[in-house]
């Protein structure tokens, strides 16, 4: 479980190796460690598709939770690779909505109001 800042960010830099996590996270994912992104921001929601450091990580195997909680995702997590080990099957269950933990859409008011 990463839980990355903005969008999904952690630190890749190719020219600075000695801080980038990427090394490490390539690792983990031939090692079959499912990785799972989360956000730490106030009703965040994850996507691999806007910056790209996220779009280096989503290719090297990370996946991207939407708007999942972290403990939500951590809980799901447990469950899923409880079922299986196929990194295809985690990703594609982890993106599954099973309880409404994942939303399509997050309003501006959905939490204000």
């Amino acid at each position: 479980m990463i839980e990355g800042t903005g969008f999904g960010h952690t630190p890749v830099y190719p020219r600075a190796e000695k801080l980038s996590w990427l090394p490490s996270i390539k690792r983990a994912v031939e090692e079959s460690v499912a990785l799972v992104m989360t956000s730490q921001a106030l009703y965040g929601r994850t996507n691999p598709y806007v910056y790209r450091n996220a779009r280096v990580l989503k290719q090297a195997g990370v996946v991207y939770v939407e708007d999942m909680l972290t403990e939500v995702a951590y809980v799901k997590l447990g469950w899923v690779l409880g079922h299986t080990q196929d990194p295809k099957e985690v990703e594609s269950l982890m993106l599954t909505d099973i309880a409404g933990e994942i939303s399509s859409r997050t309003l501006f008011n959905t939490y204000l109001i």
